[in-house]
């Protein structure tokens, strides 16, 4: 496989495709004769009756609660205290934990075979943290499916103690990562071949916009509504790191997967990871040039030291999460698409619901949103930030846009044959309001009070 664009670490990085194309086509072999499957990564804000963000104690004791559940607790290799828990059995691969802020539950569960078996497992856990909730906490404490924390503000007291998290600073030269404390999200894995992974990058990202305008449901923090952004949990993503191609949209289409591979190897990296031990590797202008720097390359660790550090293949893998762009190739060689708030608890399965269905009509999806200017998109996708569904492109109205992309996500649930396309009625319901879920936050928070809004909002009104 020859680079689209010349490069000077060009012939090295060839060996990182073939090893992406070798793990793709195995992932393909894997599944071959099954249905697509998706994943998620479903993130709830933690809070008190107040409204307010627990304190660390409550989170470590729910791992401990999980612990006399079966799960096994995970602890920080370098601060030596309990970060989550993994299930053993099965379901497999599924894991609690924390993520930036110790003040937010990040549930990630593993594929299932359809989203019907997804939803299962969700309710599942639900009704496990309800279990804690009550037994443990006696009911004074929520776990919300919201984009954010709506009373306490950001914070670098509300950091997660993780070994990982001790390069942040170093490698972006900023203390704002703390922001991302207090944001939460409803991300989904979907299986992707290797032929279609770089259109549905293009596709995802270009959807961004249409995505945000649907499902914002960020606009309350520190007590009040927000009443010019109605998606801060990616409005952060713009203001931490403004103009760098990171995160936020793409900045541009990508020809095929090596020409958006170059992209991503153009990245400054942050760490490796040996051993279950962290080493960073931020002094490296970019990963093109660690990979190259081939055995003569050194890493930092924990105390300072820099020690040798050969390149291995799985060193892009990890280099693939610092990579934050609203739709990404992952180290799982999935499509990840990540622009999408939490969503109220009668939603929680609206984004895995979209995900799939454009997966399986990627084609048509790809033909929809060539017909716009990249610029275009990126502009609507700020202007859905603020504005929701009352968003434009290109001096449209993007409601139409939308329209037309919940069609065919129905579409390709439809084709499945397994009724998964009810699943987005509620994004209908919404639809025909044209209205999304911060919308509807707004009104409960200002007129019936945080109580209410905590109580509509609680991971457990889908056990109703």
């Amino acid at each position: 496989m020859i680079f689209r664009e010349e490069n000077e670490h060009s012939e090295q990085l060839e060996e990182v495709l073939e090893h992406w194309e070798e793990s793709f086509e195995e992932k393909e072999r894997e599944r071959e004769g099954k249905k697509r499957e998706a994943g998620v990564e479903l993130k709830f804000p933690v809070v008190d009756e107040k409204g307010e963000a627990v304190p660390l104690e409550t989170m470590i004791a729910l791992w401990e609660f999980l612990g006399e559940e079966g799960w096994e607790v995970v602890t920080d290799p370098h601060f030596k205290m309990p970060i989550g828990a993994t299930h053993p059995g099965d379901p497999a691969d599924d894991l609690a934990g924390t993520e930036t802020g110790y003040c937010k539950l990040e549930l990630s569960l593993g594929y299932k075979e359809n989203l019907w078996a997804l939803q299962k497992r969700i309710f599942s856990l639900a009704g496990m943290l309800e279990k804690f909730r009550q037994e443990k906490m006696n009911g004074k404490m929520y776990f919300l499916c919201f984009g954010i924390q709506p009373m306490t503000p950001p914070s670098e007291k509300l950091m997660m103690k993780k070994q990982r998290n001790l390069f942040w600073n170093k490698a972006f030269g900023n203390t704002r990562v703390h922001f991302f404390t207090i944001p939460a999200t409803n991300q989904v894995h979907a299986d992707v071949d290797l032929e279609e992974a770089a259109a549905a990058v293009n596709v995802f990202n270009a959807l961004s916009p249409v995505q945000i305008a649907m499902n914002a449901h960020s606009n309350i923090w520190k007590g009040r509504v927000d009443r010019e952004i109605k998606a801060l949990s990616q409005h952060f993503w713009t203001t931490w790191l403004p103009g760098n191609s990171r995160v936020g949209m793409t900045p541009r289409r990508f020809a095929n997967l090596a020409d958006y591979m170059i992209f991503v190897s153009g990245f400054r990296p942050i760490y490796v990871k040996r051993d279950g031990r962290y080493y960073g590797i931020g002094h490296y202008s970019s990963f093109a040039e660690y990979w190259a720097s081939d055995k003569k390359a050194v890493a930092e660790a924990e105390d300072g030291r820099m020690v040798p550090m050969i390149p291995r293949d799985e060193d892009f893998d990890l280099h693939y999460t610092f990579c934050w762009n609203d739709a990404r190739l992952s180290g799982y060689y999935t499509l990840e698409n990540r622009v999408n708030c939490q969503q109220p608890p009668h939603r929680l399965m609206i984004p895995a619901a979209l995900t799939i269905g454009i997966m399986e009509n990627l084609l048509p999806a790809q033909s929809m949103v060539d017909t716009f200017d990249w610029d275009d998109l990126m502009e609507a996708r700020e202007d859905a930030i603020r504005n929701g569904m009352q968003a434009t492109v290109a001096e449209e109205s993007l409601r139409e846009f939308c329209h037309e992309v919940l069609l065919l996500a129905e579409k390709g649930l439809a084709k499945r044959g397994l009724g998964e396309e009810t699943l987005l009625q509620p994004l209908w319901e919404d639809f025909d309001q044209s209205c999304c879920p911060a919308d509807v936050a707004r009104e409960v928070f200002l007129k019936e009070g945080i109580e209410a809004f905590l109580e509509k909002y609680s991971l457990s009104r889908i056990l109703d």
